[in-house]
């Protein structure tokens, strides 16, 4: 996914560089009486083009530098203050610019009031957003969140009824890349229909299309653990809370692994109980 996205970048500048150097090239060829010739002008493209080049790449450098360094200042926040009032204050300070909060400023703040089970304060950031405004991703995204904080509250019916009214959203994210998060809140939402078989296998592909992101891998694995106790198959689920043992991000990670442990040994009691 990374290479994807570097290799894209690269291609945008180069192209760019490219249309760039023969805009110069046409423009010098020009102002100069058109009185030199093809080498001399391809000569001049390349320099030219070389140098945009050149200069792209260090702009993509430092905007990408740039990202990283709030994302690592947000994941500061985050240990330092959890899901308090002042993370939230800080959060909204740091996404802020000069003309406030963007749009996909705001889906970012929505998703971290999802986050922090604060459902009153994502929707409310969600209805502030200029929908069509935001990319396809951030559509699809929007979606994604409304859906998943529904989920949460458990109020399966209206989530059915946002699923079906966006599900154009979600059926195009699917041929985007990374949407490991679509898949799980997909699974979720079969979870809660009582469709486990479908659930599983949502999230066994979102857990293919995780990367790096060790969260989504242990709420799928969380949520696999779930699937196959519905199912009867507790050696599995204790596979599972095996796995998303190691994989714990954050605080509310670590208290639905010791439900999903003690749902487990419950199984095992109760399996124990039946052979007796």
């Amino acid at each position: 996914m990374q290479k994807y996205g570097v290799l894209k970048a690269v291609g945008m500048t180069g192209a760019a560089a490219l249309a760039g150097g023969y805009i110069i090239m046409c423009l010098y060829w020009l102002f100069t009486g058109c009185k030199y010739g093809a080498p001399i002008c391809l000569d001049f493209f390349l320099k030219a083009s070389c140098l945009l080049f050149l200069v792209g790449g260090a702009a993509n450098i430092i905007s990408a530098s740039l990202s990283i360094a709030k994302i690592r200042r947000l994941d500061r926040l985050y240990e330092k203050l959890g899901t308090s009032d002042s993370y939230y204050e800080q959060l909204t300070k740091t996404l802020s610019g000069r003309k406030g909060i963007s749009d996909e400023g705001l889906l970012s703040l929505a998703s971290a009031y999802l986050s922090g089970e604060r459902y009153d304060e994502c929707y409310g950031t969600l209805e502030k957003i200029s929908f069509d405004k935001l990319s396809a991703a951030g559509q699809s995204n929007y979606f994604n969140i409304l859906l998943y904080g529904k989920l949460m509250e458990g109020d399966v019916k209206v989530a059915n009824e946002i699923y079906r009214s966006s599900r154009h959203y979600f059926d195009r994210s699917l041929t985007m890349r990374r949407h490991g998060h679509i898949l799980h809140t997909l699974g979720v939402l079969e979870y809660a229909n009582g469709r486990y078989a479908k659930a599983e296998g949502y999230f066994n592909t979102a857990k293919g299309e995780s990367g790096r992101d060790v969260s989504l891998l242990c709420d799928c694995d969380l949520y696999l653990g779930l699937c196959y106790l519905k199912t009867g198959r507790t050696e599995y689920a204790r596979q599972a809370v095996i796995r998303a043992a190691g994989e714990t991000d954050d605080c509310r990670q670590e208290e639905n692994l010791k439900k999903l442990m003690k749902l487990v040994v419950n199984a095992y009691k109760e399996k124990e109980g039946e052979m007796t």
